[in-house]
């Protein structure tokens, strides 16, 4: 009895950040997940910022801002006029923003960023947004997170889902973390802290 306990409890927690549940959530979520990745995008234009849901019940944020020379790091309420306010001063359209933070809520992402990464010598970046696994974790086991990454040209896997660097056909890491395909330029990462 005590067996079959333990693989039952092993198979949930082997199999809830499988790569067939992220990829089926990406597609079960395709078009508000792209969405997130373009509006983002387009938003990152004038200034590079980071958003991060602070709470579960996606009432709270922190909002780092990148200039030539600083980080500015800002804690809101969805709802505080100084959001709105900030916003402006960063040139940053808040109707898209705002839309963003929704989209983000109806898939319960809790971040969304970019990141720098090389390729050889060359320096490329993707966008990416994380999630906290859904999975009802128990005191042994550590809290994991996924990132679903946005790459800007299509790239190349090992025939088995590992994205590799084309001109060595080593794996790509990313923070440490191999990437896996889900199409020619989605891929994701699993990490047990918050990135």
């Amino acid at each position: 009895m005590m067996r079959n306990i333990l693989l039952f409890v092993f198979a949930i927690l082997f199999f809830s950040c499988s790569s067939r549940n992220i990829a089926e959530h990406y597609y079960r979520n395709q078009k508000t997940l792209d969405s997130i990745q373009a509006n983002y995008k387009s938003l990152i234009n004038e200034n590079i910022f980071t958003l991060f849901f602070k709470d579960r019940s996606y009432k709270s944020i922190t909002l780092e801002v990148f200039t030539d020379s600083l980080k500015y790091i800002y804690y809101f309420k969805i709802n505080e006029p100084s959001l709105y306010d900030t916003l402006l001063k960063y040139k940053i359209n808040p109707k898209n923003f705002y839309l963003l933070m929704d989209e983000m809520t109806r898939v319960r992402s809790l971040w969304v960023s970019t990141l720098d990464y090389y390729v050889g010598s060359k320096k490329e970046s993707l966008i990416y947004i994380g999630f906290r696994s859904r999975l009802l974790w128990f005191f042994f086991t550590p809290q994991k997170y996924f990132m679903i990454n946005w790459f800007k040209k299509p790239q190349q896997d090992n025939g088995n889902g590992m994205l590799l660097d084309i001109s060595s056909s080593v794996p790509i890491e990313l923070n440490d973390r191999k990437s896996h395909r889900i199409n020619d330029q989605v891929a994701y990462r699993i990490s047990n802290r918050f990135l």
